[in-house]
């Protein structure tokens, strides 16, 4: 009786071969596609709020110099067990402005009234401006006898306000007074240095007074929002007048109240870069951050070049290139000094690359004005899905990484814009939790493709050697 057919049996050498190429390739894979934080060249950690699901984190300036991507592509936020968490990028510059209206001085109104209407118990003004000095003179009532009857009921054309004393830049002007009730009264806003010469500021800006007389809630304003142009925002010796249109008066205002220009922006995040690698007396150079050696970084806002030499003006040319051998493209000017005042970030017209050059112009010498230059960045924020025990790390900083950044309705199901900017901000730890790493960009793109590529040489030649071996057996 013959027996039972039994399953073929796979030879032993084959099977073991089968379980080392596995474990080879799973090896393998596991050096190529691993993202651990200590692979980034800057690391720092996070502390969010406790039980928070979302965190906030604006993210520093030296995390700038670490990236190796224009659109930080290369962020990754990780949890205390090395888990990749879902986050998007922020742009700073978009969040609302939450402050509380900061208010100057009063400024009383004075009526200016048609010459017809003008009588002797009419209060008058004169304003006399000579080379050397103003002459401003109020004018009471001077004899009530010889008053016109309708001097004193006939209502002003138009109102002046001195506002020469308000320093500060005035983002929007509150009125005080009564308005004709149920009313939209259109006010006309000109500026004047001199009370000859006038500018419009403001035209045809509506005020209204629906407040019912038993005091029930109804529409109203008395605020005029000033144009954003530097001229307009700045009161500082200047008179204002106020006239109207519309078939309405506002006569009836007494006073006004400037909502000064209270910035609350996120500020630009700064790089310092310090004093230039090579510096002669007709050139000075930089190296820039490896996230500018591909072109401009998207963030990149503006250079800004300072000197500690007292007394001193420095017109300057920048150029940039990517590699020594080729040839400078200008791509901005300005110029430097140290004396009243600061020296603003100037922005290039064209992409940067990986070296910077400023040159005197012509005629000039850099000898004896050390400079130093600053790169200003668009702030940056992250937000993250706090998931996992803390703490937190934002790395940056690899190369051959492309951007796993997500959309904030993503992470905010029901999003509203500017929703993202109400997650609290979570607490950094201090820069020493992440350091750049020393080698460039390019010295790092190679090191690592070279460990990757030997491991894999190494792991082609080990399989190779080992299916010989396996095969010959008999």
């Amino acid at each position: 009786m013959l027996p039972p057919d039994r399953p073929a049996r796979r030879p032993p050498h084959r099977s073991r071969f089968g379980i080392l190429v596995g474990t080879a390739v799973a090896l393998l894979w596991t050096v190529v596609a691993a993202h651990v934080p200590s692979e980034f060249g800057y690391r720092i950690d996070v502390t969010p709020s406790p039980g928070a699901a979302l965190a906030r984190v604006a993210l520093p300036s030296a995390s700038f110099a670490a990236l190796r991507t224009r659109d930080g592509g290369d962020l990754r936020v990780f949890n205390a067990e090395g888990r990749v968490l879902p986050y998007a990028l922020l742009d700073a510059r978009a969040a609302p402005n939450a402050s509380v209206d900061r208010f100057g001085e009063r400024v009383i109104a004075l009526p200016i009234r048609s010459e017809a209407a003008i009588g002797r118990d009419t209060p008058t003004l004169r304003i006399e401006e000579t080379p050397t000095r103003r002459v401003i003179e109020y004018a009471p009532t001077q004899s009530p006898a010889k008053a016109r009857p309708d001097a004193s009921t006939a209502p002003p054309r138009a109102l002046l306000f001195d506002t020469r004393d308000i320093s500060t830049p005035v983002r929007a002007i509150d009125f005080e007074g009564t308005l004709p009730a149920a009313t939209i009264v259109s006010l006309t806003i000109d500026g004047s240095d001199d009370l000859r010469q006038w500018r419009r500021v403001v035209t045809d800006a509506p005020v209204f007074d629906f407040t019912e007389p038993n005091g029930s809630a109804a529409p109203s304003n008395r605020r005029v929002e000033l144009p954003k142009s530097a001229g307009a925002a700045s009161l500082k010796g200047r008179y204002l007048r106020v006239t109207w249109s519309n078939g309405g008066s506002a006569a009836g205002l007494t006073a006004l109240r400037p909502v000064l220009m209270d910035d609350t922006s996120t500020p630009a995040a700064e790089l310092p870069l310090g004093p230039p690698r090579s510096a002669a007396d007709d050139a000075a150079e930089w190296a820039l951050p490896p996230a500018l050696g591909s072109g401009a970084s998207a963030r990149l806002l503006g250079l800004r070049f300072a000197t500690t030499a007292t007394n001193s003006l420095m017109p300057l040319t920048i150029s940039t290139r990517e590699r020594a051998g080729e040839p400078w493209r200008i791509v901005a000017s300005t110029v430097v000094f140290h004396f009243d005042g600061q020296n603003g970030a100037v922005a290039p017209r064209a992409p940067l690359a990986t070296q910077l050059r400023v040159e005197p112009a012509r005629g000039y010498s850099l000898r004896g004005v050390p400079l130093t230059l600053t790169l200003e960045y668009a702030p940056m924020q992250v937000l993250f899905v706090a998931t996992g025990p803390a703490p937190f790390t934002i790395a940056a900083g690899k190369t051959g990484l492309t951007t796993a950044a997500l959309p904030v309705a993503t992470l905010m199901p029901n999003h509203q814009p500017g929703a993202e900017f109400t997650v609290p901000l979570a607490t950094l730890a201090s820069q020493s939790a992440g350091t750049p790493k020393a080698e460039s960009s390019l010295a790092d793109s190679i090191g690592r493709s070279t460990l990757l590529w030997g491991v894999l040489l190494v792991a082609v030649v080990v399989l190779a050697g080992l299916a010989l071996s396996l095969l010959r057996r008999p």
